[in-house]
């Protein structure tokens, strides 16, 4: 039997904001049965919960397979630092209005040793002093590659700098896969748990 939908530690079931859409989302929510294989890796991925996303992507057996596999790989196999990877996880779901993945990945971040003041500053952070080079160079570079695409040559220069080899593979496809995250959240209207 597939375990309850339970977000994780730290986060609690946000209500539908004012103006949201009815619950549920833009399109009907899977209920995998017990022996569904693909809904239990998804659910063993998660530590024991599976989320709205998890059950709109359902709809696509090899979509919600690749997905699994894919940010499974993100999140749980990657040497970039958690605060990193949460620091630029954060600013693209601030660019993209993904109120979810915000709301989601905050406490996360929080867990990461991003601080609260931190925090409040991603969304406008080049006008303050929290951050330092590091934070500001992986800042930039997801301002770059989500508002604009194109990264400039200097902004590469000053993640490469900073970053091994690795850990600079790893920031782009966490960058550019929250992208993905945020653009399928909004234009499905899941901005919460149901």
């Amino acid at each position: 039997m597939c375990k309850p939908h339970l977000p994780p530690t730290g986060c609690t079931f946000r209500p539908a904001s004012s103006g949201s859409s009815a619950v549920p989302p833009r399109v009907p929510l899977c209920e995998p049965g017990p022996d569904d294989d693909l809904a239990n890796s998804i659910i063993a991925r998660r530590g024991g919960w599976m989320a709205t996303l998890d059950r709109v992507l359902l709809h696509s057996p090899p979509v919600a397979n690749g997905w699994n596999v894919f940010f499974g790989a993100i999140r749980d196999e990657t040497v970039l630092s958690p605060r990193v990877r949460e620091l630029a996880m954060l600013r693209v779901a601030h660019l993209n209005d993904d109120k979810h993945n915000w709301w989601h990945h905050e406490p996360i971040g929080k867990a990461a040793g991003i601080t609260d003041a931190e925090i409040d500053a991603i969304r406008s952070w080049p006008e303050t002093d929290c951050f330092d080079d590091v934070d500001r160079a992986v800042l930039t570079y997801a301002d770059a590659m989500t508002r604009d695409r194109y990264v400039p040559d200097d902004v590469f220069a000053a993640v490469r700098d900073r970053l091994t080899t690795r850990e600079l593979v790893e920031l782009t496809a966490i960058i550019a896969g929250y992208n993905c995250v945020n653009r399928f959240l909004v234009a499905m209207d899941i901005d919460r748990e149901v």
